[in-house]
């Protein structure tokens, strides 16, 4: 074979594992059953343009705090987030760097012991492997709420890897002590931006209802949202010495307003927000998206279901 014959064997060859490795992250099928074929469907992008998953790779590796936001019904976002821990661990392994850990809304500050006991466990018996089924009795995981269907999987492979697992949330019992009494002194970053932020999350809380309550009703519920993402940032950076995800709805690592901007508080902007989003049938470009002023990154999927949540609230409501 000629130097050009080989050259262009060579490009040829890259090329091909490049477009491989772009698409073989991606779901073979996607579960949610609407807009699959939508243009945007399986992209990723950033202020820049449309890029691959080797480039998302690299912004990856480049980051010490890395914040999946997702649509919690959805289970091509779920999907998507077991195969980015899967390839941020490989990814960490092969540079030598330690095993990132993983920090979880779905878990909240009573579950934490429960956590370190199962830690305890498996670092005691390097042969263990914990079914979900017995991880979801050890976690005392509620039947309402969090579906176990929907996180399960993750939990399991997270917890049977030993990566560190953290709770992110607060618990019934605070939330309920921050509704009465506000934010108290363990959440100084809340502190400090509640009045930067309170116009705008009031904004979001009173979207979220679908402006069926009273704006001027809302500051409490202010209040739990911004000790929500206090208590996620302080879960993140009490094991900074490693690469740490947040798994999260997109309400809380948007960049302007959630826990990136407590990090920022920190002096920590070391800081990838991806964005998993569901297209939309009226926006066919990724500049049509708000949310691209949002994230750092927007990885695209199809709609998960066509509920009307609004009019489920309201319903509700009137019950």
């Amino acid at each position: 074979m000629n130097r050009c014959a080989l050259a262009r064997s060579v490009v040829l060859l890259f090329t091909f594992l490049v477009c491989r490795s772009a698409v073989a992250t991606m779901p073979q099928q996607w579960q949610s059953p609407h807009y699959a074929t939508h243009p945007l469907v399986g992209q990723i992008h950033d202020a820049t343009g449309i890029m691959d998953w080797a480039s998302l790779m690299q912004r990856i590796d480049a980051s010490q705090f890395i914040l999946l936001g997702e649509k919690h019904d959805n289970s091509d976002h779920h999907e998507l987030e077991r195969r980015l821990l899967r390839s941020i661990d490989e990814s960490a392994r092969a540079a030598g760097r330690k095993r990132p850990g993983v920090v979880l809304e779905m878990l909240d500050e009573s579950q934490q012991p429960l956590l370190d006991d199962i830690a305890s466990r498996l670092v005691a018996d390097d042969a263990l492997s914990i079914s979900a089924d017995q991880l979801r009795a050890d976690l005392d995981w509620p039947d309402t709420g969090w579906s176990w269907q929907d996180y399960g999987a993750a939990i399991s492979w997270i917890v049977n890897r030993r990566l560190p697992l953290l709770a992110g949330n607060i618990s019934t019992t605070q939330m309920k002590e921050v509704y009465q009494a506000g934010i108290d002194d363990q959440h100084p970053t809340a502190k400090a931006l509640r009045q930067p932020l309170h116009d705008a999350l009031l904004d979001q809380v009173f979207d979220g209802h679908c402006g069926l309550m009273p704006r001027e009703s809302l500051s409490s519920m202010v209040d739990i949202q911004l000790v929500k993402d206090a208590a996620m940032t302080q879960a993140l950076v009490a094991r900074a010495d490693r690469q740490m995800v947040l798994i999260a709805g997109t309400g809380h690592t948007r960049g302007d307003s959630g826990v990136p901007a407590h990090l920022q508080q920190l002096g920590d902007d070391a800081v990838l927000s991806i964005a998993l989003i569901e297209v939309d049938p009226e926006r066919r470009q990724a500049s049509d998206y708000d949310a691209l002023a949002l994230f750092d990154v927007l990885i695209f999927t199809p709609v998960a279901n066509q509920r009307d949540y609004c009019a489920e609230l309201e319903k509700s409501m009137r019950k």
